[in-house]
């Protein structure tokens, strides 16, 4: 007879959801986990994304081991932009997300992106978009505005994009487009 293990009532995941998790990590520790949520293994649709934030973590940037001086970083609100981007640009970028528009915002990992040479800051045109970007740029005196991606948040034109190499040319414009605008100044 073969039986299965409950979880126990100290099982710290018994109550986690179904969904895709995004583990934060910086110089070599965990800080925070993050969890796209999914139902019967299905994503949402795009734009109505929900998430749920494992308790116990801090506040954190993912993909922060990505960043380094005197390289470009592209800021992000969500994690799969940010993955999507490294996977098309991570040699040319680090693509970091903030996790939620309000997140993220400590001295910690407003230094770090300073040393960066350039902050492309991409988020939603949406009212809390506006307001995180406004912060971010007060924060950051490498800082730019770059409009989201074309097509966005539209997954079938984001994955033909991402096949016609238009996701790389959106990030190398931001960072010539910035270069040029830091010459200027």
């Amino acid at each position: 007879m073969n039986k299965k293990k409950r979880p126990s009532s100290s099982d710290p995941f018994k109550n986690v959801p179904e969904g895709i998790p995004f583990a934060y990590h910086y110089q070599g520790q965990l800080w925070k986990v993050r969890i796209l949520l999914t139902k019967n293994g299905q994503g949402p649709a795009p734009g109505e994304e929900k998430y749920y934030t494992i308790p116990g973590g801090s506040e954190a940037l993912f993909q922060t081991d990505d960043v380094h001086p005197g390289f470009p970083v592209i800021l992000v609100d969500e994690e799969m932009d940010a993955l999507s981007i490294k996977q098309e640009a991570g040699d040319k970028i680090a693509a970091v997300a903030i996790g939620g528009l309000n997140t993220a915002r400590f001295p910690r990992w407003i230094d770090l992106l300073k040393s960066a040479s350039l902050v492309l800051i991409s988020f939603p045109a949406t009212a809390a978009g506006q307001e995180a970007t406004a912060w971010w740029l007060s924060q950051l005196p490498r800082g730019k505005t770059w409009p989201l991606f074309t097509g966005y948040p539209n997954v079938n034109a984001l994955l033909l994009a991402k096949s016609k190499g238009s996701v790389r040319r959106w990030v190398l414009s931001g960072i010539e487009e910035g270069q040029i605008g830091e010459q200027a100044q």
